[in-house]
């Protein structure tokens, strides 16, 4: 009988204990999550890698494009007369005591004043007018020894020039010229200038030297008034 209580004893404390068991509330496990930094993004357009950018270039005026261009008004002296060439396109002015010699098929000639009671016999401009692709030159210098010419490049009224200066003598007489040569397109104008004298000692009394500085002062003026017609 008391095993028998015993027995029931022992199993009873057993049930209890399991019960307590399984009345244990689990704790809950604090899940650890990373949370990762939001991403910069940069709306803004990144620069171009250098070998990939655009230039933006300003054309610069050339010479060809600065003579292809209508020509500055020039300053023209008052009364000085007007020659014009509308097949060519051009203008330009000289003294009002200049005479107009124009036959055809000469080129055009202006003989122009000078100062009397020198060895000076001839002071004139002669127009050159040449259409075509080639070489844009004064007939004048051909046949010259390119050394014996003086030869640069200049500016005038906004125009530019190549100026060519040279002389010769024969037979007691002396020519000295100075020639502006300038293009436009496939229009080549050569302005050539002429001072034609002879020997002073060829005269009795011998005749004054004239003053050749003087009497070219006129070319490079003439020349200021040159333009190309619209």
């Amino acid at each position: 009988m008391n095993r028998i209580l015993l027995t029931f004893a022992i199993l009873t404390l057993l049930g209890a204990a399991c019960n307590d068991i399984n009345r244990v509330t689990p704790q809950p496990v604090e899940a650890t999550s990373q949370i990762l930094p939001q991403a910069t993004i940069n709306r803004q357009p990144s620069p171009l890698p250098e070998s990939t950018r655009t230039a933006t270039l300003t054309p610069i005026p050339s010479a060809t494009s600065q003579l292809a261009s209508p020509s500055p008004a020039a300053v023209i002296p008052a009364g000085w007369l007007s020659y014009r060439d509308d097949d060519y396109g051009i203008e330009l002015s000289y003294p009002p005591q200049g005479e107009l010699q124009a036959d055809q098929p000469s080129p055009p000639r202006i003989y122009l004043p000078f100062a009397d009671g020198t060895n000076l016999q001839e002071k004139y401009l002669e127009i050159v007018l040449l259409r075509g692709e080639g070489e844009c030159a004064s007939p004048i210098a051909s046949g010259y020894d390119p050394a014996a010419i003086q030869s640069e490049r200049v500016a005038i009224n906004g125009l530019e020039f190549e100026r060519q200066s040279g002389g010769e003598g024969a037979a007691g007489n002396i020519y000295i010229w100075q020639v502006y040569t300038t293009r436009r397109g496939e229009v080549c104008v050569s302005l050539t200038f002429v001072l034609h004298s002879t020997n002073v000692m060829n005269y009795d009394p011998p005749l004054a030297e004239y003053d050749e500085p003087a009497e070219a002062a006129v070319f490079e003026q003439i020349v200021s008034t040159f333009r190309w017609l619209p």
